[in-house]
């Protein structure tokens, strides 16, 4: 695993992190203040998680090139 795949998959784990806070933070009614940070951390969890899958991709390509 290189580091840009280590970095893109801790910043994939700290997105779910933040978004599940966010989420369970929302049951305690504070949900008009979180809402767009829960937006945010939703926001990156997926871009981060499709960079992983891109890069897996890309690394499973690479092998088989070989």
């Amino acid at each position: 695993m290189n580091r840009s795949m280590r970095a893109t998959l801790l910043t994939f784990m700290v997105s779910l992190v933040v978004w599940g806070l966010f989420a369970v933070w929302t049951q305690i009614r504070v949900y008009e203040l979180l809402l767009t940070w829960q937006r945010i951390a939703f926001d990156v969890a997926i871009v981060s998680g499709l960079m992983i899958l891109a890069l897996l991709v890309y690394a499973a390509w690479e092998r088989l090139r070989r």
